[in-house]
């Protein structure tokens, strides 16, 4: 699987992530642009600080677990636990936010 990133959009996402979000929204320019701000606010509001970093340096900047773990000072086990439970609590958010 690739890690290259293409670039990112205004809001600061990588653009492969702005891919998605259009074809998960079949094209719906509303539906995209609430779940683009649903996201990002989920991301400000609901992760921790450690997780918010986690998911910056994984996500955003593709940094590989153990680079990331070099970078932030912990194990790499450590990046992997934050990272999970940052998804998890995305996904709960996101559920409940959309609908």
């Amino acid at each position: 699987m690739s890690r290259r990133i293409t670039g990112f959009d205004s809001y600061g996402m990588p653009s492969e992530v702005d891919e998605y979000f259009r074809g998960v929204c079949g094209g719906e320019s509303q539906r995209y642009e609430r779940l683009r701000q649903c996201v990002r606010k989920a991301v400000q509001l609901e992760l921790t600080e450690p997780q918010r970093r986690c998911v910056e340096l994984c996500y955003f900047q593709r940094m590989k677990l153990s680079e990331a773990a070099e970078v932030l000072g912990v194990n790499k086990s450590t990046v992997s636990r934050h990272l999970k439970r940052a998804r998890d609590k995305l996904a709960f958010s996101l559920k409940y936010d959309m609908y």
